[in-house]
C-alpha cells in the first residue's frame, strides 16, 4: 500500500536512489496487522531497500497523525510486530511530541541504554541490556525524586537486595523478596561531631534514620550518666524505641576495668524521684516540727521540692511522602543534617524517655539515665531493628568530650 504522505516524508529525509518501494502497514495496539486503518492504532510507513544488507528505515505514526516511533529494522513481521527485528536506536514518542523511550538494539534484541520519560519530560527508568537482558545498573524514579536502584547480571538480580535512594541522602536497603528494610550498623567512620551552644553531640545518619548524643554526668535524685538523646525517623519503617532495651553501656576507669551499666527506663527513674520527694518532705516536715519547738510560738512553712512528670516530645520534622537520589554506596550529607537538627535540638532537654513508637517523618527527643559507675571512658550502644550505633566518651572530671 502506498500512500503520498509516506511518499513525500521520505523524499524529504533519505536519497531515493536507494530505495525501490515505499509501503505501509497498519496495526492495532497489540502489534497485529489490520487491513484497515479504521482498527488501527498506528501505522509505519518505511522504505523497502534494493540491498537486502541494509536496515531499512521506517517511522511510525498515531492514528491521528503524530509521530510514535522512529529507526530502524532489519526484518520485518507485517503480521505481528511483536517479532520485528530493530536495529540501532529506536525512539518512541508522546502524542505531545515529547521522548517516550529511548533504547538500541543490536542483532534484533535490546543491547546498551535504554531510557523512558513521562509526558513531562522527566525520567523514568534508566537501565543497561547486554543481548536482549538487563545487565548493569537498573533504576526507576519516583515523582519525589527518590528511585529504585537493582543491580542485574544476565537478567537477574546480582543481589537479594534493592537500594532506594532519595535527594537527602538516604540510601536504604530491602529485601527484594518482601520489601522490607534492612538496617545496617553504621562503621564508626560513619559518626561525626555536631556543636550547639557549645556541647557536643556525636551525630549518625544511616538506614533513615538521625540519631544524635550529647553525654554528661547528673546529679539530679542520684548520680547518673545522663545521654541527651534524638531519633529521627526519616525512613518508611516503624521504629520502636525503648532506653531499657536498646541501650546498654559500660565505663573503664583508669585500671582498664570494665562495668556494665544499668540503663533506667522511665517507670524506675519515676519511682526513684517520688522517692527521693517523699524523703524529701518527710525531712522537712521533722526539720519544721523542730523549728516550731524550739521558737515556742511561730510559724512555719512546708515547701515541696518535686517536679512536674517529665514528658517524651514529639515533632514531625520531615515530609514522610518524600522518603525514598542520591549515589549507589550513600555519602552522608552534613550539611542536610545540620539544617535539619536545629528544630530537633529545640526539643532535647523536654523529659525522660518512654517506650516510643516512632513513625516515619517523626523526631522524638529525651534523656537517658545510666547508673554512674566511675569511669574515665564511657561506651553506649543504641540497636534498633538489630543495627548498632555506638557513642564513645571521654570523661576529664565533670565534662564528657566525644571520641572521634
Amino acid at each position: 500500500m502506498k500512500t503520498p504522505l509516506a511518499f513525500l516524508f521520505i523524499c524529504m529525509i533519505f536519497p531515493t536512489f536507494l530505495y525501490s518501494q515505499i509501503d505501509t502497514l497498519y496495526y492495532d495496539k497489540s502489534g497485529k496487522k489490520v487491513n484497515s486503518i479504521h482498527f488501527a492504532d498506528y501505522y509505519r510507513v518505511y522504505l523497502e531497500n534494493q540491498d537486502s544488507s541494509l536496515r531499512y528505515k521506517f517511522r511510525d505514526f498515531y492514528i491521528s497523525g503524530e509521530v510514535f516511533r522512529d529507526g530502524h529494522f532489519y526484518f520485518l513481521d507485517s503480521l505481528d510486530d511483536n517479532n520485528t527485528r530493530f536495529s540501532g536506536k529506536i525512539t518512541t514518542y508522546y502524542k505531545n511530541g515529547k521522548t517516550s523511550k529511548e533504547c538500541n538494539y543490536s542483532n534484533g534484541n535490546l543491547n546498551g541504554s535504554y531510557f523512558e520519560y513521562d509526558q513531562a519530560g522527566r525520567l523514568l527508568i534508566s537501565a543497561e541490556y547486554i543481548g536482549g537482558k538487563l545487565s548493569g545498573t537498573y533504576k526507576k524514579y519516583n515523582d519525589d525524586s527518590s528511585f529504585k536502584i537493582i543491580e542485574y547480571f544476565e537478567g537477574k538480580p546480582v543481589y537479594d537486595y534493592y537500594l532506594m535512594s532519595d535527594n537527602m541522602g538516604n540510601t536504604l536497603k530491602f529485601r527484594i523478596k518482601d520489601s522490607t528494610q534492612i538496617f545496617e550498623s553504621p562503621d564508626r567512620t560513619e559518626r561525626f561531631i555536631e556543636y550547639e551552644e557549645g556541647k557536643p553531640w556525636q551525630v549518625y545518619f544511616k538506614n533513615g534514620l538521625t540519631i544524635a548524643m550529647n553525654c554528661s554526668i547528673s546529679k539530679e535524685y542520684g548520680k547518673w550518666y545522663k545521654a541527651d538523646l534524638t531519633i529521627t525517623n526519616n525512613s518508611p519503617s516503624v521504629i520502636e524505641f525503648a532506653p531499657e532495651k536498646n541501650m546498654t553501656a559500660y565505663s573503664i576507669n583508669k585500671k582498664n576495668l570494665r562495668n556494665d551499666l544499668v540503663v533506667s527506663s522511665n517507670d524506675e527513674y519515676q519511682k526513684k524521684i517520688k522517692r527521693s520527694q517523699n524523703w524529701n518532705m518527710i525531712m522537712a516536715g521533722i526539720g519544721a516540727g523542730i523549728s516550731a519547738g524550739a521558737a515556742g510560738i511561730s510559724t512555719s512553712t512546708i515547701q515541696s521540692y518535686g517536679v512536674a512528670n517529665p514528658q517524651v516530645s514529639m515533632v514531625t520534622t520531615y515530609n514522610p511522602g518524600a522518603t525514598i537520589q542520591a549515589n549507589m554506596i550513600a555519602q552522608q550529607q552534613i550539611a542536610y543534617y545540620g539544617s535539619a537538627m536545629e528544630n530537633e535540638k529545640k526539643v532535647l532537654q523536654l523529659g525522660y524517655f518512654k517506650k516510643s513508637t516512632i513513625y516515619p517523618g517523626e523526631s522524638i527527643s529525651g534523656y537517658v539515665n545510666m547508673k554512674y559507675i566511675k569511669g574515665n571512658y564511657l561506651l553506649i550502644t543504641i540497636n534498633i531493628n538489630g543495627a548498632e550505633y555506638l557513642y564513645e566518651w571521654m570523661f576529664n572530671k565533670k565534662e564528657a568530650t566525644p571520641v572521634e
